[in-house]
């Protein structure tokens, strides 16, 4: 019963954003770095970059494509 409470809240949450015109901006995917191995094992906030980030049009640093050709 608590998904269902859950859902529900959700959905009344969300039609009265709409009944009120919140207007939510699309979600685009960003560059995360992603977990190796078998074990679940979090990626550090260092490796994802937010779009828009300067970042993302910087070439990668020279430790970073040494480890990757290793």
């Amino acid at each position: 019963t608590a998904d269902r409470d859950a859902n529900a809240a959700v959905n009344v949450l969300s039609r009265g954003l709409d009944h009120v015109g919140v207007v939510h901006p699309e979600r685009t995917p960003s560059e995360t770095a992603t977990a190796t191995g078998t074990d679940v094992s979090p990626v550090p906030a260092s490796r994802v970059m937010e779009q828009g980030s300067p970042a993302l049009n910087e070439p990668a640093a020279v430790h970073e494509r040494v480890s990757r050709a290793g």
